[in-house]
């Protein structure tokens, strides 16, 4: 069975009219609708003012969401971006300025308020280390640098840490390294580093009249961006906290370092930043400060309990050594002849001690100055007694005979030094005494010596008188020899009439003064324990 078209007749039937507006009629009921869309669309894309309209429609969700996939978009339109705003400062920089103003207004008041509370926070602590064992080291590094100790001890008790460090093609502005500190929040660095170099370009072109003028410093909320430039890169740190106008040098010196081991590199850069890797080493060491990240700890305590355990200590070590300067004291006494101790008391700051003393045992107020022990802090009451120490009954047999002997007188006639009978038969008895005190004094240790004075009365010219007085002592002495003493025994001297032994009123005592005595050179006896 043939196909038939809509009007029932089929154009390949044998017989048809081929009617032209029936053709044309057929077409229209066919396709017509169509080929006027047609031609609406080619007029509108043939139209740029209609495709302009159209596609302003929809250009703004395109974008987000092409924006969403990922950054192609954004990469695309910064560089449009950068030329328009770069364009629109060349044009009019206040424009841009005044758009930033309550920006930059509101970030200047962050950096100040940040900066001053860090500054206090520095202060305070510096002051609680002010007596620390680490301001003694302050101190130290201050005389070793030559710097003051206030920048000592303020660049060391800043609390700052460097979170990342970008080092930044200059020319191109493409990132050539970076190295962000452990726990730092890292973002795009590709997009960092663009953002810095545009925030750079903008600052130089609106806020300086040359290109020479760099931007060195921008404060982000709590952090601080420090731009130190090169010839051909840029160094740019995020520091957190207060740090110290000294790490500026730190990073001055790794871009120094870099630029002298990589200068081809930097020089021929054409966007692959392997060729600098090797700058990491010089970049982490720009990764300074710590102090932020330690725990605070408080030593408010440590100077109050160190002077304490100090007082403790030095006034144990001083009752110590003053109890055993007191048993020192004590157990001398006890051992010492002559002395009986009867009671000793110790109290908290004084002490006591009674006992019986003979008048030849040593004396304790000596002994207790040797001692040490402070005589003031001591009251002593001692008793004198007589030993019945043999040695104690020698020396005052000793001390005896010295007396006798230094009691005897003898007599000359006037004008005369011949001994007679009488005075002959005194030497009998003071040879006898001289012989006992020398052999008492030698069993004790104790070197003596007589001493024989000659004396003459008033009479007589003063030369003859001293003459006269010699004869007198050296006849007692050749006398006293003759009867067996030792002649380096006694040693002789006249004084003439310098000596009276009694008042010269009348010439009986003057008589008197007409004679020769003895004195006995014994030391001070001591009676050894």
């Amino acid at each position: 069975m043939a196909s038939s078209t809509a009007s029932g007749v089929t154009p390949e039937s044998p017989g048809a009219n081929h009617n032209p507006h029936s053709l044309a009629e057929l077409r229209e009921l066919i396709v017509g609708p169509e080929q006027r869309e047609l031609a609406d669309l080619r007029a509108r894309l043939d139209d740029p003012e209609l495709r302009t309209q159209d596609l302003s429609q929809i250009v703004a969700e395109a974008i987000a969401l092409r924006a969403r996939h990922d950054r192609a978009m954004l990469r695309t339109l910064q560089p449009m971006i950068e030329e328009a705003l770069r364009i629109s400062v060349e044009r009019d920089p206040k424009i841009i300025a005044d758009s930033l103003f309550p920006i930059i207004g509101q970030a200047v008041r962050k950096a100040v308020a940040h900066s001053l509370r860090g500054m206090v926070e520095s202060l305070n602590h510096i002051l609680e280390r002010s007596f620390s064992l680490e301001s003694l080291k302050w101190r130290f590094e201050a005389l070793r640098t030559g710097k003051s100790f206030g920048e000592i001890a303020l660049m060391r008790s800043l609390r700052f840490r460097v979170e990342q460090v970008f080092l930044i093609h200059r020319e191109t502005g493409l990132l050539l390294n970076h190295v962000a500190a452990k726990g730092a929040v890292v973002q795009d660095t590709d997009l960092v580093s663009g953002m810095l170099t545009a925030v750079q370009d903008f600052v130089r072109d609106s806020f300086t009249g040359g290109k020479s003028e760099e931007l060195e410093t921008m404060q982000v909320g709590e952090y601080v961006v420090w731009v130190q430039h090169g010839p051909s890169a840029l160094l740019a740190a995020v520091v957190s906290g207060a740090a110290p106008p000294d790490l500026r040098n730190v990073f001055q010196k790794a871009l120094e370092g870099i630029h002298a081991d990589f200068a081809a590199q930097l020089s021929s850069f054409s966007g692959d930043s392997s060729s600098v890797a090797d700058t990491t080493p010089r970049l982490q060491a720009c990764l300074l400060g710590s102090q932020a990240a330690k725990p605070k700890h408080s030593y408010r305590w440590v100077w109050p309990v160190a002077l304490l355990t100090i007082i403790i200590v030095g006034g144990s070590f001083y009752l110590i050594r003053q109890r055993m300067r007191w048993n020192a004291y004590v157990e001398r006494l006890s051992r010492e002849p002559g002395i009986i101790l009867a009671s000793e008391q110790r109290g908290w700051n004084s002490y006591s001690v009674v006992g019986l003393r003979d008048p030849l045992a040593a004396d304790p107020e000596v002994l207790l100055k040797e001692s040490g022990v402070n005589p003031e802090k001591v009251h002593s009451r001692w008793e004198p007694y007589s030993s019945l120490d043999p040695t104690f009954a020698t020396a005052r047999k000793l001390l005896n005979t010295r007396d006798a002997i230094e009691q005897q007188v003898i007599r000359f006639a006037v004008s005369s030094s011949t001994l007679d009978a009488a005075e002959l038969a005194k030497l009998d008895m003071i040879q006898a005494q001289i012989s006992f005190l020398a052999r008492q004094a030698k069993s004790m240790s104790s070197p003596v010596t007589i001493q024989i004075t000659g004396h003459t009365d008033r009479s007589g010219q003063e030369l003859a008188n001293a003459l006269l007085s010699q004869r007198r002592a050296e006849e007692v002495r050749k006398a006293l020899i003759a009867r067996g003493m030792p002649p380096e025994l006694l040693t002789v001297q006249g004084v003439g009439a310098t000596r009276p032994a009694e008042s010269q009123s009348d010439s009986y005592l003057e008589d008197l003064n007409r004679r020769v005595t003895f004195s006995v050179n014994l030391p001070s006896l001591k009676v050894a324990p």
